[in-house]
């Protein structure tokens, strides 16, 4: 009994010590900048002084951003007009779109994160009897560090493997980041502006398409992270029902008060949801979407590689991730919102009260968890779900493969060359581009 009366005392919080708002600052601090989510004040540590400001620097550079991917989005539907359906011009215009609607998004939750984060202070200032959520700060640290290392390593090992080809293609380094830039990056600009070319101008492209992929891995990792906050929290709801289960507590005010915090975090969940259900949408449609592509294009490994195979691996693998850590940890909200039922309905029925029964219809009743725009819950059984649809998309593109008549034609990947000015040493030099997620081509 003494021990729980000072484990109590040690974790009592103060919104000085422990705050959302200060366990994702450093999250917050890295999309900034990349150029998203705009908001002011991430540096402080307390949810206070966070606003919002058109006035801003921050502001400036998300436009910028989401104008650049807008404008490589644009080349790559021009490309496709004028010439016809290519896959990889389809990923280009998938890439950069979701990236501009992801920035939009977050401009948009930017104006209304001050509001949203001053009403989870509300909730964290109620529960401060809880304590603050065990390891949630650690549990956040690392699972930012794993994503955020994965996608650097990632991104720029394809880019610098690309570089390093093309100054072997080109046989110098202006040469060869021209080559990388002009004709393997982003020909659907250069095809329109080549007459302008300049190195700085290439390295702003490259910084447009390095902002757009963190896109990805920042929606993911939000959405992570604010489902392993909220989770929590429920934990720490659960954890008390069976405290008061085991000591056999009949008070209707204690019970009662474990029923106001179960609906405090109901209704900031809702909220919640309400405000990221179109992130959640754009992040399984961008996941969904480049595993069936890399699906696809494992019927062409066998004319890849042994570098593009392994590249192939590393991106299928690191998108498999991506979308069920999402499953997982939107799932556990759900999961732990749910758990006290299973608690309450261990209670001997001779000291079940009023306000238990009141718990129990609050927990039966309200529906805890994500969604996206109310399509789909995020849940553990969407995971098998993805899983059947992608099973079943392979199936049916290995028949149509056998079906159709194929030409045993070398990788798309596997040539360095330049219509307009390939000289013959170099068109037998190798330009290796892994068949991965980020779109561009090898290409003349």
């Amino acid at each position: 009994m003494w021990k729980k009366t000072r484990t109590k005392k040690r974790v009592t919080i103060t919104p000085q010590e422990h705050n959302i708002h200060k366990s994702l600052r450093f999250i917050f601090v890295v999309a900034q900048i990349f150029g998203f989510f705009p908001v002011q004040g991430v540096l402080s540590k307390t949810p206070n002084s966070v606003g919002f400001s058109w006035m801003s620097v921050r502001i400036l550079s998300a436009i910028l951003t989401c104008t650049g991917g807008f404008l490589v989005a644009l080349g790559h539907i021009r490309h496709m007009i004028l010439t016809e359906y290519d896959q990889f011009e389809m990923n280009g215009v998938i890439f950069y779109t979701c990236g501009c609607l992801s920035c939009i998004y977050f401009i948009k939750m930017a104006t209304e994160w001050p509001q949203i984060i001053l009403k989870w202070q509300e909730v964290d200032i109620a529960m401060a009897t809880y304590g603050w959520p065990r390891n949630l700060n650690r549990r956040i640290k690392i699972v930012s560090a794993v994503f955020l290392l994965l996608e650097t390593a990632e991104h720029f090992s394809i880019q610098a493997n690309k570089l390093i080809v093309a100054v072997q293609c080109k046989g110098s380094l202006a040469k060869g980041f021209e080559h990388f830039t002009v004709n393997m990056s982003f020909p659907v600009i250069f095809d329109v502006i080549k007459p302008f070319y300049s190195p700085w101008l290439g390295l702003v492209f490259q910084f447009v398409n390095t902002r757009m992929a963190f896109s990805w891995t920042f929606i993911d990792l939000f959405i992570i992270l604010i489902s392993c906050a909220l989770a929590m929290r429920f934990g720490q709801i659960n954890y008390r029902v069976r405290c008061l289960k085991n000591m056999k507590v009949q008070s209707e005010r204690s019970w009662g008060s474990v029923n106001e915090d179960y609906n405090r975090m109901c209704q900031l969940c809702a909220l919640l949801d309400d405000k990221m259900s179109f992130l959640i949408l754009i992040s399984f449609f961008n996941n969904f979407y480049f595993i069936i592509f890399q699906v696809f294009g494992s019927l062409n490994l066998h004319k890849a590689t042994a570098l593009e195979v392994i590249y192939y691996y590393i991106s299928l693998g690191l998108l498999l991730l991506r979308i069920v850590s999402i499953c997982l940890y939107g799932s556990w909200i759900h999961e732990e919102s749910k758990k006290g039922v299973e608690l309450i309905s261990s209670i001997s029925p001779e000291f079940y009260n009023r306000e238990i029964l009141r718990f129990m219809q609050s927990i039966k009743y309200q529906a805890a968890g994500l969604t996206g725009k109310k399509f789909f819950k995020i849940s553990r059984q969407l995971v098998l779900k993805i899983a059947s649809a992608v099973v079943t998309y392979e199936l049916v593109v290995i028949q149509f493969s056998r079906n159709a008549e194929t030409k045993d034609e070398p990788s798309k990947n596997s040539i360095c060359s330049s219509p307009a000015d390939v000289t013959d040493n170099e068109s037998s030099s190798p330009c290796i581009e892994p068949i991965g997620v980020v779109p561009g081509r090898c290409m003349g």
